[in-house]
């Protein structure tokens, strides 16, 4: 799930082809064959589908967003304070992009 999950939030693309992806390549038998280690391939290739994932393994895979506001006191006194308002646990990009980034150069 942890892999699951790294594919699915972490937006540098060219992390993850260099560790994960390129070892999904070298190993892609042994992983088609593991119990569990073919739930990655199905993520990848079909993410979050109802049919090779239950319920509660995608609430676990797709993060929640927590919204974490804070309020910045001004320098001047004059100015006014100002709230600067962040979104954690989410990718900042696309599903579709990522995807098509981490299998661009295919798995096999």
């Amino acid at each position: 799930l942890a892999v699951c999950t790294a594919l699915t939030v972490t937006d540098d693309t060219a992390l993850l082809r260099k560790n994960i992806i390129s070892d999904i390549q070298s190993d892609v038998d042994d992983i088609i064959a593991d119990k569990h280690g073919h739930k990655v391939l199905l993520q990848l290739l079909c993410p979050f589908s109802p049919r090779y994932f239950t319920p509660e393994l995608i609430a676990i895979m797709r993060p929640r967003a927590i919204e974490i506001s804070k309020r910045v006191e001004p320098e001047n006194e004059g100015d006014e304070a100002t709230t600067l308002e962040t979104k954690l646990g989410l990718s900042k990009k696309d599903d579709l992009l990522r995807r098509r980034e981490l299998l661009q150069d295919g798995l096999w």
